[in-house]
Order: C-alpha cells, then structure tokens, then sequence
C-alpha cells in the first residue's frame, strides 16, 4: 500500500495548446502586468511530461523566472519500501510562514522575513520513467518580480541569461587630436594669458558621444555655451532616466561643484538628488570653463529647462562662493538655498588657520553652523565667539555672517533636506571618488565614466527595490502595530531611520505634561542621557496632528522620536496619514499627477503638461520596450488612446460650432424683442443655451460638459489615458464611458 495517499486527478488530460493561436496575443492588462512572456502565455503547466528529476526542477524553475517568483524544493513521496520518488513537490519560495525563533536562539535581525503564505506549487507524479504534471497552482499573493529583477531570483542564479551587447561607447568614437578653436584653460584661472585652445578631440569626441546618445535615448538633453567667439566654454548633459528620476525625487537637489578634471583645470558639476531608498540619484553634468555668475546662470538655466521648469523645493550647494550664490538667487527665485554645513566646516580650517585649532573656538564655531536650535541661540553663540577671540572684523567671517541663513541649521529647520542638513555624518560627498582626474583623462572618457558610476547607481537601486519587494525587514519589537506598518510602506532604510527614533521615543525619553487646552495638548521631552536639551511636543488629537520643536518632520520627512513617544502616550497605534511622505515609500516610483490638469489659471500650465505627459509616456516606453506581449499592450492601447481622443475632438469642436450658433440666435432674438422686460429676455435666452447644450450633450461621446461651467477633474474620468479605471478597462464603449464618467461627477 502506499504511503500519504492524496486525491489528485492523475489521469486530468493536459492543457492543449494551439501555437498559431500565440501568434494573436490577447491579454488583458492584470495579465501583462504579472510579466508573463509568450513562452508560457497559456499560464497552465498541468498535463506537462517529463523525464526525470532534474528536468521537472528546470521545467518549474524556467517557468517561475518568466513569471517572476523564485521556487525551492518542497515534499518528496516515495514508494514504499523504496528510495523511489513517486510524487515530487516545489513551491513558491514565499510558501508558508517564518516561524518564531526558540527563546534560545539568537534573533538574525538582517535575514528578511520573505515568507507570505503563497500557495502557488507544482506537483509531480512518477510513473514508468514520466514525470507528469498532475497538481497545478498558479496563483500568487504577492508582487512578482519585473523582468529587469528577474536575475536576482534566487532559483535563477544558475541561469547565464545573456544581456544584449552594449559596445562601449568609446570605441565607437573619433579621438583626433585636430585643433579645432575650442576654449582651454590651464591650471591657473586667475590668469587671462593662459587662456588656450580646447583640443579639438576633446570637443569633437564629446560632441559625437552626446549624439550616440541622442540617437539612442529621446529624451537625452545636452546643452553647450560659447563665448564671443563661437568658442565651446561649458556642456552639460542629462540622459532620460535622468529628467524621470527628478519627477521623483527631484524635490531636493545637490548641486557640488568641488571637482576639477584633467588639464584644462574644467569644473565638473553633477546634478544629484536622493531617492527613497536614501542613496544618490543623478540628475545630469556639466563640465564648466569658469566659475563666474554668468557661467552658473547659464547652466541653472539650462538643468531647469531640461526638468520641463519645474525649480526643487531646496538645492544644497558645497560652495560659499558669492557667484554661485548670485546665480541660485536669480535663477531658483522660489527655492530654498542651503550651503553644506560640512563645506563650512571644512572651509574654516583653510580660512582661519591661526583661530580653528583652538578647540574652544572650534567647538563654537561648529555650535553656529549645526547644534543651534534656535535663531536666537546662534546669535548668542556668534557674538560670544567673535568677542572673545576678536575676530568681528576678520573678512571671511563677515562675509559668511551675511549669508548664515543659508548655511546654519538653526535657519533651515523648516527646509527639506531629506535629512542631510542636520545629519551627523557627510554622506554625500566625494560622488566621482572612483573617477581618474589625472592631466591626461579626457573630456569624453569622463563622461563615460560618469555614465558608468550612474549605470552602477540604478543597479544598486534594482537590486535594492528587489529586496523590498521580497520580504519585510526584521523587527525588534514583533508586536508592534505602528512598527508593522512603517516595515509595510517604507522601504528598508527608511525603515531602519524610523524604526530608531520609535526604539529611543518609548525607551530613552522623559516627558513632562506642560498642560492641555481642548484636544490639544503639550509636552516636554528630554533624553535620558541629555538633560540640556529640550524639544516641546504640540498634539492635537482631534485630527491627530503632532509637531516638535525639533523640526526633524519638516527637515527629513519622518517623526521624530519626540512625536512618536507622544503618539505612544496616547495609544496611537498608528503612523497618521499626513506623516506618510510618499518619497520615502517602497511606492514612491509610482506615477501621480502633479497638479490639476483642468486648471487654467496657471500660466505655464500648458508646459509643465507637456513636460509631464513626455515623461509619463517615455517612462512607459522604456519599459515596455523588454517584452513582445508589454509592446503589443502599448500599441494597442496608444491606438485606443488616438481614437478616443480624435473623438473628443470631434465632439469639442461641434460644441464650439453650437454655441457659436446659439449666441447668433440669441443676439436675432434680442434684437426683435425689444419692447419685452429685461427678465423675459434673460428667461429665454438661459432656456435657449440650455436646450442648446442638452442637444450638444447628447450627441457627445463623452459628457465633458461645458468646460466654461467649472473645473472637472479629467483624471477620474474613465477615458482619461493613464487613469487607472483606463488601465483597468482599456476597451470601454462611448456609453460606458459616459456612464461611468457621470457616476464619478
């Protein structure tokens, strides 16, 4: 008899598949989103045949690498009395639940908990040398991986998927030495007779790579500015992943411009930001002759141009230099201006060489620049140090003094940073460590190499989106409900950030009632370990709103550990929705619109339209371009988009054309009712432009309504292209849609 006996259809016929019926692919949207490839269209693998042990393992393992999901082996059955398989299992690799440790055991608080219960698995059973398919299930209850993250599959490692050969750029490019009459600056920039000629294989070759990439990349942008002469003095250059990642994260921006490369002593000035995973993102590069206003203006102007004119909400310069400053004056009007504190400390060993190694003014000093609270207690600060070491007339103290509210934290509380104002530790700088600035490094293989550290950037990001979406990071305390969500929407790091503040707010913190007044109430917080400094706490539990005087909310984007030790006094189990910044979110590379697309009262509404639907559809593109099925998805439903929009057209214009009409008979109508009263004429005339727009109406595809009547927000309609009721059902009929679109209004 045999062992573990199972009720399975054994003799279920297998699934038949008609390859000419693959050549017509319809599937539907949630289908093509699961990344399937035409390999395994069908999705239904019972019925299949073979022949041994292995192959079963590389027949599952192929299938799983094109969905998306790693397998691991699961329960063998054997005949009895035998080491003979006679059933063979292998599931998802996210099958079950992880199990507490033993008390005994020590905790892996670096192992991700990636078990979620899947209940996806393939059965195999042995008969006469067939290994045949006869238990099946496909459904998963978890993100699959895109095809971009497949090679990080675990099962997949034994896999060699080959890429598509990349030739490297430079081999293609002429690297002559033909002096064509571009600008060259030698060490010293302080002298004009060291003024020389760019060599033209510098320029050339420069040229000719931006226009590989041109060619390659639609949205790639460079720009280039020439002197009096129609010489070449500065270039700047952002691929297109670039201008979509500053849709993202653009919000804050760091600007360095402390490199300087090869023999022409040019500036290389990246463009970065900081994406929700707390690493670098670039935004582009500019190699710069000089460092003078007109230079800076002329390249802030070109990096705004390339961003569709949207300006950052805060740009971080490593520069005091009264130039730059000017520039980011003029050109970013609207945005928050931040010196590093790091440069300025960094900068005052240089310019005080006799003061700054005194440690009693050193620690002054570094007080003014990072560990003020206040603006008052920098003033205090600043004045006690320039009187007891009288240096209130020192020049580059004077100078900055006029511009501390750009590089003391004290005056940027308020500001978003992404934390890096007031971290302790300087995390972003030295970007092009890894990059040759020898005399002899060229133009062009600079940029390459830029472009090769970016390449290694967005790798990292991958693999680090990858992790997020296999398993929830550890926690310390398991049964924590305000934990567990911050571990859901986070990602990992930002996780890890949260989760230490909620650790030292319940368990290193004194608080003190300071009083209430209706819902709101007010506390002091002090460390347990610091008794000098002090945050006060605001909560208002009517609508669950919480702020600290520490400001780290405003300046980073998560609660502080004063908030969330409030939060815990008040039972709190939760983080309040308006505490959930989206950039940090394992979402936050997930597409919203940035403003009303309806409003028309904005003065460049039009452009920024523009810049974001460009955006939008390249960013869909770039993706779509891995899979036939994700292309044929595209085409098909840009086509849908064509018509529909052509027949919105139609119906506009024909609104146009009515009333058009409506106002002419309304005008005849006045004209001949000239003894009738004032409110007579105004009746008929509203029932005339109603009648008029309820026959207008009823001819439209769509039931836009007059779009003088009032602001409508096209992007719930269902005929909106990228809403997600359009994804969703890409293939609605004019009736639908207009029922659909009346039930939303």
């Amino acid at each position: 008899m045999e062992k573990d006996k199972e009720v399975t259809n054994e003799e279920e016929r297998p699934v038949e598949v008609d390859e000419r019926a693959l050549t017509v692919i319809e599937l539907n949207a949630s289908t093509v989103s699961r990344g399937l490839t035409d390999d395994f269209a069908n999705d239904n693998l019972l019925g299949k045949v073979v022949h041994s042990e292995e192959e079963a393992y590389t027949l599952y393992n192929e299938y799983a690498y094109e969905k998306g999901f790693s397998i691991r082996k699961a329960k063998s059955r054997y005949y009895e009395g035998t080491r003979l398989i006679r059933q063979k299992e292998y599931v998802c690799s996210k099958e079950g639940f992880k199990e507490d440790p033993a008390p005994s055991e020590t905790p892996s608080y670096n192992r991700l908990d990636v078990r979620t219960g899947c209940k996806a698995m393939i059965r195999f059973t042995v008969k006469d040398d067939e290994w045949k398919v006869t238990h099946f299930i496909a459904e998963h209850n978890h993100e699959l991986a895109s095809i971009e993250e497949r090679h990080l599959l675990r099962s997949a490692r034994n896999f060699r998927r080959l890429k598509p050969h990349q030739p490297n750029s430079a081999e293609a490019l002429p690297m002559t030495t033909e002096n064509t009459g571009f600008v060259q600056r030698d060490q010293n920039p302080t002298s004009e007779q060291n003024l020389m000629f760019i060599e033209g294989g510098d320029a050339q070759s420069l040229y000719q790579w931006f226009k590989k990439k041109k060619n390659d990349d639609i949205m790639f942008f460079n720009d280039v500015q020439f002197d009096q002469e129609g010489r070449v003095t500065n270039f700047f250059w952002c691929d297109g992943r670039s201008r979509i990642d500053y849709g993202y994260f653009g919000d804050v921006v760091i600007f360095d411009t402390t490199y300087r490369i090869n023999k022409y002593n040019m500036l290389s000035a990246p463009f970065f930001g900081i994406n929700h995973h707390r690493a670098k993102v670039m935004f582009g590069c500019a190699f710069l002759l000089d460092e003078t206003s007109t230079s800076f203006i002329w390249l802030l102007k070109s990096f705004l141009e390339a961003m569709g004119n949207m300006s950052p909400r805060t740009i971080i310069t490593y520069q005091d230099d009264a130039a730059l400053i000017q520039a980011v004056d003029e050109v970013f009007s609207d945005t928050c201006h931040i010196i590093s504190p790091w440069h300025m400390v960094k900068k005052a060993s240089s310019h005080l060489p006799i003061l700054y190694p005194n440690p009693t003014f050193a620690e002054l000093f570094r007080k003014c620049v990072q560990n003020c609270n206040t603006e008052a207690e920098f003033e205090g600060t600043w004045q006690r140090m320039v009187e007891e070491y009288d240096c209130k007339n020192h020049p580059w103290l004077k100078t900055i003094y006029r511009d501390r509210q750009k590089w003391s934290t004290a005056f940027s509380k308020n500001a978003f940073s992404c934390g890096i104002v007031s971290s302790q530790r300087n995390e972003y700088v030295d970007i092009f460590g890894g990059i040759s600035t020898s005399k002899i490094t060229s133009l062009t293989r600079f940029a390459l190499e830029v472009d090769e550290l970016v390449a290694r950037w967005r790798d990292s990001e991958l693999k680090l989106n990858f992790r997020c979406k296999q398993g929830a990071p550890p926690l310390v305390i398991k049964k924590s409900s305000i934990c567990q969500q911050a571990a859901q929407i986070y990602t990992h790091k930002i996780f890890e950030l949260f989760e230490q503040e909620y650790l030292e707010g319940v368990g290193a913190l004194r608080s003190t009632d300071l009083g209430s007044s209706g819902t709101l109430c007010t506390y002091r917080m002090v460390g347990d370990m610091d008794d000098q400094k002090e945050y006060t706490v605001n909560f208002d539990s009517s609508t669950l709103n919480v702020s600290c005087s520490c400001r780290k909310f405003e300046s980073m984007g998560i609660l502080c550990s004063h908030c969330l030790s409030c939060l815990h006094m008040k039972n709190v189990n939760v983080i309040p929705h308006q505490y959930i910044l989206k950039r940090w979110t394992k979402s936050a590379r997930d597409r919203v619109s940035n403003h009303d697309l309806m409003e028309t009262n904005r003065r460049d509404i039009e452009v920024e339209y523009h810049a974001e639907m460009m955006r939008w559809a390249y960013d869909m593109i770039m993706r779509s371009q891995k899979s036939p099925i994700m292309r044929i998805l595209m085409r098909d439903n840009f086509r849908h988009i064509d018509q529909e929009l052509k027949r919105v057209e139609a119906d506009l214009e024909l609104d146009v054309t009515n009333n058009a009409q409506a106002s002419g008979i309304s005008g005849k109508r006045k004209k001949n009712a000239t003894n009738e009263s004032s409110k007579s004429r105004k009746i008929d005339e509203r029932t005339l432009d109603n009648t008029v727009q309820t026959n207008v109406h009823a001819n439209m595809a769509f039931d836009i309504v007059n779009l003088n009547q009032g602001s409508i927000d096209l992007s719930a309609a269902p005929f909106y292209p990228f809403s997600p009721q359009y994804i969703q059902h890409s293939h609605f009929t004019a009736q639908e849609a207009a029922e659909q679109f009346q039930r939303n209004n």
